[in-house]
């Protein structure tokens, strides 16, 4: 199923309200077995690469930042 600019969107907020940079959360997937740089990672948020593979990416950060945001306590609901 192809992300949504709501989700790719949420990445970029959840980043930004826990002062996380991009390289953090590249070392995060890249633990997780997705290997993927800065720049074709802005593309995937910006929505310029669509696809399988960018689904991937922006599902696994999703998934990493929720569970930061769990481990931190963070609740913005």
């Amino acid at each position: 199923m192809e992300t949504t600019r709501n989700e790719r969107h949420e990445v970029r907020i959840m980043l930004c309200r826990n002062a996380l940079p991009k390289t953090w959360l590249i070392a995060q997937l890249e633990a997780a077995g997705i290997i993927v740089d800065a720049p074709r990672l802005n593309k995937m948020l910006s929505g310029s690469i669509r696809g399988a593979t960018a689904d991937e990416v922006i599902d696994a950060s999703t998934k990493i930042l929720h569970r930061y945001e769990t481990a931190m306590g963070v609740n913005f609901d």
